[in-house]
């Protein structure tokens, strides 16, 4: 098991990229359904510790990225921001 701080418990998959882990299935019997993804699940099930959810929602174009990718990972290439 992976410690919260470490590894897989910073929000990032292997290679240090960003993980989606709510997705929307638009196709099938689940359409239009929320669910989490597999590599979320995995990442998830990896972390031995005290877990904090953090939801950001807003319109397009208003900063929600970089908040996340400067606040919450300090870091500049984490999850895409628009052009």
């Amino acid at each position: 098991m992976t410690d919260a701080g470490e590894g897989l418990g910073d929000g990032l998959g292997e290679g240090g990229r960003p993980i989606p882990f709510v997705t929307l299935d638009t196709e099938g019997q689940n359409a239009g359904k929320f669910g989490v993804s597999e590599e979320a699940r995995k990442v998830l099930s990896a972390i031995d510790g005290p877990l904090s959810v953090i939801s950001v929602v807003g319109q397009y174009r208003t900063g929600k990225s970089f908040l996340l990718n400067r606040i919450l990972l300090g870091k500049n290439n984490g999850f895409s921001v628009g052009s």
